[in-house]
């Protein structure tokens, strides 16, 4: 028979036990637990690094630990590719701390965390590839930073990992065979679409505050729609595109995802200007400011017209970029056709015919010129444009999961992505929007202002799981 004092002590593990088992895994532990990385912003994280709430090195250790704990194992998100080392982050983050300590502030940004796509440039500092997670391209390493990654790391930024991403920016499906691409939204069962799929899961999930993409079509409105996050698609020409592996060269944008329109606002503060490698950012020196500074707006000041469904109808532009920025691994597109042939794991995917159909074309210069005359005239005099003018508009609103993609990227005009509400069965969706050529800054007033006016995002709850559900088969974990 047990004693009283072992009865207690009995009782006393059973209660520590049961608590422990019932605490959430997700509790921060390199940072205070009252801090919640699922919503807090990057702004909420700049003013706890400013008044000494926790450190950056602090911050980077606990998205490091969360990316480990439920990407490539718990909820299996598979949302990074690859991480930048460990002690490659320690030392920027105790870098970025220091300099926080002399007084060297570069930007309101500083020190804080973000990923970037696959397919840009970051150089071989940060011992993570470039490769737009082609297989035939898994050990390209890159010469120089892409123009707006080597802004970012300027403006004090930290990168912490590359998203996962479809082989060659969506157009295959197999990607490096490094880890599976069945990412998953948290809000739903269902795969939040598109080939920055991965990168609005890592931000949705806490894995980082922010994400820098590029879109040729849908890339950024699509998932940031089923994501209940923020996005935006840069006019072209208001981000340097050099060092950025494109899916076209002509159409082809940079963008951000984040929690708030501020956050959006002050990255692309920091990554803006002319850059000499890309002619075309000449064009917006005009439109650079502070677009933190330039937030404020009501909705008296805008006209929004709300699109018909059917103005928009979609056409894939099918066109495919130069590998400029790579060493170690410089390959033609014939090589990678024939690469992938040869490797069984690599040539599975139906969009090889894609690729095939890129070598087989014989367009003359003239008739790709034509063709691209046709698609920005439909884009602008009957599309867009004529729109906006016809009517007196400042921008047109519309379901972000539309065609408007295709039109805005005839045009190189901007779209925005803001969260609005969810289906029946629980997806998320958004509300887009388009405005005319280097029309950013209306864009970000107005998400400012809707961010003011709606109620706040939803947080995914299934990132709240208790220590003793991870026990469970993963299967079991979506119940939770």
């Amino acid at each position: 028979m047990l004693g009283k004092t072992s009865f207690f002590l009995l009782a006393l593990i059973a209660g520590l036990a049961t608590s422990w088992l019932n605490r959430d895994r997700h509790l921060p532990q390199h940072i205070p637990p009252y801090v919640d990385l699922l919503s807090m912003t990057a702004r909420d994280i700049a003013s706890l690094l400013e008044n000494n709430t926790f450190t950056s090195l602090e911050v980077v250790n606990e998205y490091v630990r969360r990316i480990k704990l439920d990407d490539r194992s718990g909820l299996g998100l598979h949302s990074i590719l690859e991480l930048t080392p460990l002690s490659t982050l320690v030392g920027i983050a105790k870098q970025r701390d220091l300099e926080r300590q002399c007084g060297l502030i570069r930007s309101p940004l500083h020190g804080i965390p973000l990923i970037v796509k696959r397919n840009m440039a970051t150089d071989a500092s940060l011992f993570i590839k470039t490769s737009s997670s082609a297989f035939a391209l898994r050990n390209a390493t890159a010469v120089h930073d892409a123009h707006i990654v080597a802004k970012e790391r300027e403006a004090g930024l930290i990168i912490i990992g590359k998203a996962n991403l479809g082989e060659l920016n969506g157009f295959k499906k197999v990607a490096e065979l490094a880890i599976p691409l069945a990412t998953r939204s948290l809000l739903t069962s269902f795969h939040p679409c598109g080939s920055s799929a991965r990168s609005t899961t890592a931000v949705t999930a806490g894995f980082t505050p922010l994400a820098l993409r590029a879109e040729t079509q849908g890339s950024i409105s699509y998932p940031a729609s089923f994501t209940t996050l923020y996005g935006l698609t840069t006019s072209t020409g208001l981000l340097s595109r050099s060092g950025i592996l494109p899916s076209s060269t002509t159409f082809d944008s940079p963008g951000i995802l984040a929690k708030s329109p501020w956050d959006v606002a002050a990255l692309l503060t920091e990554i803006d200007g002319v850059d000499p490698r890309d002619p075309i950012t000449i064009e917006s020196k005009p439109f650079r400011l502070n677009f933190t500074h330039h937030l404020d707006a009501s909705w008296r000041d805008f006209r929004i017209g709300v699109a018909d469904k059917e103005w928009f109808w979609s056409i894939f532009p099918g066109f495919f970029g130069d590998k400029e920025d790579l060493k170690d691994e410089e390959k033609s597109l014939s090589d990678l056709v024939e690469f992938n042939k040869n490797n069984s794991a690599s040539s599975q995917s139906k969009a090889q015919a894609y690729l095939e159909a890129a070598i087989n074309q014989h367009l003359s210069p003239e008739e790709y010129k034509d063709a691209l005359l046709e698609a920005r005239r439909t884009g602008l005099e009957e599309g867009i444009v004529e729109t906006l003018d016809s009517y007196n508009l400042d921008v047109l609103v519309l379901p972000a999961w539309t065609g408007m993609s295709i039109y805005a990227t005839w045009a190189q005009a901007p779209t925005a992505t803001v969260p609005l509400g969810k289906y029946r069965h629980g997806k998320p969706y958004g509300l887009g929007f388009v405005a005319r050529l280097f029309d950013d800054g209306k864009f970000l007033q107005i998400m400012h202002f809707y961010e003011k006016t709606f109620p706040r995002r939803a947080v995914p709850h299934r990132m709240r799981v208790k220590i003793w559900q991870s026990f469970l088969p993963r299967k079991y974990l979506g119940s939770f």
